[in-house]
Order: structure tokens, then sequence, then C-alpha cells
């Protein structure tokens, strides 16, 4: 029996939310929020609910699925790749290359050392060609596989990278390499990236047709990388199932993606709280916070509202690591303006015990430390963080993670999924689109001369000349 499969082990490792240090009870009126104010909501949460349940039921919302699909294909590709190459690049952007950034940090750990059963992943979701072209420069090409991720295929920073790879490879392996040495992920029925990968007959994965980019982590986006690092992915499914329990019930009290999203929406709305800031005291959660700024940043926000008028919302979400930004943005957060919900994450139980020596007894300004170990000591310095903040009239809340495994990461991935999409219906916003970064993107290709952007060249053509005036 698997440890997930065993109920005890399992709800030993659910993740808790503490919103005590984001009410009114503790930081009054004016910048906590009561729990009148979060029932105010029900009656839109009861419909909410039922919208969410009919586009879950319909395939609309398609990252709700996820968690319950087949890995088989998944864990077959991956053993393959363990088998026959020394290192796996991930070529993607966004919602392609986070997921598996935080699920890499967080489970395969920063210092893993070379064994002969490890692949080296590296995730390049920048076009930087000093960052791209030196790991190019390191990489022994016929040892390495490259796995490139679109949906559309036409994405310009994932595609150039594509071709540049495509070409080493080719020089490399010749023509036949192809087929063995890349991997793509995609649309299950169209676009140019299958239609390339179906005649240079590469391995295909596909994501599905009603899943974005930034919801695709706990799908082929996500779990092949991590299956290629060794991660357990049926283990990261089971937890993103146990908090989906959870989270597909009505009861506002009850679920905790309504009543964190609830919490989140008021702290914007009524108080003021427009900045969230997520700051886990763990470095092994920090790309966590990354994947989630991307999550609610172009989820929430939004110039329309779903009836077409002009709304401008959207919480700013940013990222600190505790206690390393104690140092350096503690400060702000605790006597500047009162614009901030700042999430924590805490580690109940690290993997690692390091224990702190006895020593300098007659020292009173560290004599307090001996005896004790790291594990302590920043957890201590969290919960005197939050305490502090409090204090200062400054809302926060923490996310207790049992243990960091892929059961507990898979709850963090599903619960922040569900927690975006409810908060888009309380904006009345379409969470799921993206029209802003579309416009970047056409400008982008009018600039570099794609076929069919002639037009969009010639009106954007003025704003290429800059004045004088403004340079400094």
């Amino acid at each position: 029996m698997k440890r997930w499969e065993d109920n005890e082990w399992s709800s030993s490792m659910e993740i808790e939310i503490d919103l005590t240090y984001g009410m009114a009870e503790k930081l009054g009126d004016d910048r906590g929020i009561s729990p009148a104010e979060i029932d105010q909501l029900t009656d839109r949460i009861t419909s909410i609910h039922q919208q969410l349940t009919e586009g879950r039921k319909s395939g609309r919302l398609g990252f709700y699925e996820l968690p319950y699909n087949d890995t088989a294909g998944i864990l077959k590709t991956a053993k393959m790749i363990r088998n026959e190459f020394k290192n796996l690049v991930v070529l993607g952007i966004g919602g392609s290359a986070l997921g598996t950034i935080a699920i890499q940090n967080a489970l395969n750990g920063p210092f893993r050392g070379s064994r002969e059963d490890h692949v080296n992943v590296f995730v390049t979701d920048n076009v930087d060609p000093d960052y791209f072209g030196s790991l190019l420069e390191t990489l022994d090409i016929k040892e390495t596989c490259f796995l490139v991720i679109s949906k559309s295929g036409t994405t310009a920073e994932t595609m150039s990278q594509f071709m540049v790879v495509r070409d080493l490879v080719k020089k490399s392996g010749g023509e036949n390499a192809l087929s063995r040495q890349i991997f793509a992920i995609t649309d299950p029925e169209k676009g140019c990236l299958r239609e390339i990968a179906l005649e240079e007959k590469y391995t295909i994965l596909t994501i599905p047709p009603a899943v974005g980019g930034r919801f695709s982590v706990l799908s082929p986006v996500g779990l092949l990388p991590a299956a290629v690092m060794g991660v357990d992915i049926d283990e990261m499914l089971a937890g993103a199932r146990h908090i989906d329990k959870k989270c597909a019930d009505p009861r506002l009290w009850e679920n905790p993606a309504y009543t964190l999203g609830a919490v989140y929406y008021l702290a914007d709305r009524k108080k003021g709280q427009n900045i969230l800031v997520f700051m886990p005291y763990s470095n092994r959660l920090y790309s966590i916070a990354d994947w989630l700024r991307q999550l609610i940043a172009e989820s929430l926000g939004k110039k329309y509202s779903l009836d077409g008028k002009e709304i401008f919302v959207g919480p700013t979400p940013i990222k600190a690591l505790g206690t390393t930004d104690q140092h350096s943005q503690l400060q702000l957060y605790m006597e500047g303006p009162f614009n901030k919900m700042i999430t924590f994450f805490r580690v109940q139980s690290f993997d690692r015990e390091v224990s702190i020596p006895v020593a300098f007894q007659g020292n009173d300004a560290l004599n307090y430390l001996s005896g004790k170990d790291l594990g302590t000591l920043i957890n201590a310095e969290q919960t005197a963080t939050a305490i502090a903040l409090a204090q200062n009239g400054r809302a926060n809340i923490t996310v207790t993670v049992p243990s960091i495994n892929p059961f507990t990461i898979g709850q963090i991935f599903f619960l922040f999924e569900v927690t975006t999409v409810f908060m888009g219906s309380l904006y009345n916003i379409n969470p799921l689109d993206q029209p802003g970064v579309e416009e970047s993107k056409k400008n982008t290709y009018a600039i570099m001369g794609r076929k069919g952007y002639e037009q969009r060249a010639k009106e954007i053509s003025s704003e290429l000349t800059t004045s004088s005036n403004f340079i400094l």
C-alpha cells in the first residue's frame, strides 16, 4: 500500500490555513475582516459554487479533473528518458515552466548530487541569449533530450529555443536523432508544434483542450519533468484529490478555497490590501511563490468585467522569502502603506535537523541559541514576524505545510487553482483568459516581421520612435 492510500497518513499531511491575523478580532474593523463580512458573501458564493460545479461537469474548467487522470503514459515516457539520457532540457515559458521549477525546487532539491540514476533537469524559461547559450555550451547534446512545451505551437520564446536545439540535435546526430531526442507536449488535435512533431515522429503528450497553461502543472506539462526527476507523481495527484474533497464542499466555512478566496477578495475590495505577498519560510517553497504570481496576476488582473464594463481589477502578487527578506522587505511591510495582505508558508517538520552546538555559554547574546536547531529557529522567526505585523495592524495569514512532499505540494497547487478561479467569479471577470498578454504577443510578431502582421507593424511604428528629451 502506498502511504497516501493510508487515511491516517493522508490526514496527518493535510495543509492548514490560519486566518487569525487577518481578522478584525486582531486588527480591528478598519484593517481586519470580520466573519460577518465573509458571511455577507454567502448568497454570491452559493451561486458561484453552482457555476463552478457546472463548469467542471461540462469540461470547461478542465483543471478540476487533472488529479484523476491516468499517469501510465507519462511514467512510461519518463522511464524512457531516465534510461537513455543524462540531461533533460525543458523548453517552455510561463505556465509551461513555473510549475516544473516549483516542483524541482521543492521536491528535487537545489543541491542534489550526481548519481547514476539521476537525470539533470534544466528549465529554460527565457530567451536571454547569455542564459540559454551558456547552458547549451555545457551540455553534451548526444546525452541530452529536449521537451518542448507549447499548446499553440506559436509561442515565440519556446519555438525559437526549439528551432535552436533542433538544429543542434540534427547536426550532432543526424535527421534520425530528432525523433529520439525531442519530445513535445502540445494540443491534442491542432497547432504548429503538433504538425511538426507528427511529421518528425517525436514522442507526443498532450495538454487537455480546456486546460490553460497556468492551470497545467498537474497535467503532463508538470508531471513528465517531475517523473523524470524521480518525484512520485501519483502521490502528488493524490494530494490534489485529497484537497479537492474539501474544495468541492458548497459550505463557505468548510471549503478552504472559498474561505481563502473570500478573505483575499475582501482584503482587496474592502480594506485596501491590493498587494498579496507570498512569503514562504522555506527555500524549497520559494518557487511556489513564483508559480502563484503568474496564476493570480494573469487570472485576476483584468480590464473588463464579464458584462463588458471597464473595471481594472486584480490584486498584485509579489514574493518574499523568510527569513531572508526580514532583512530587506519587512521594514516596508511593517511600517509602510497598509496595502498588503501577507501569506506565510510554514513547514511544520523539515526533512533535516541541523543542530546548533552548545557554545559561548557565558555570552547572553548567543547562549540562547545553544542546543536548539535551525528548524526551531526559522519557525520561531515566522511566528514572531506574524505577531509583530498583527501588532502593527498588518494583515497576514499562515499556511502550514506538515512536511514538504509530493502529497502536500499537490494540495497547494490544487487549492490555489480553485481559489483563483473562485476569486474570478467574485470579481466578475474571466480568470481563464489573458488578453493583455495577447496584445504584447501581437506587437512582438509585428516587430519581428511575422506574416499577417504588416498592418500591426505600421500601427506601432510611431511608438518605436523615442524622444531624445526623455533619454537620460
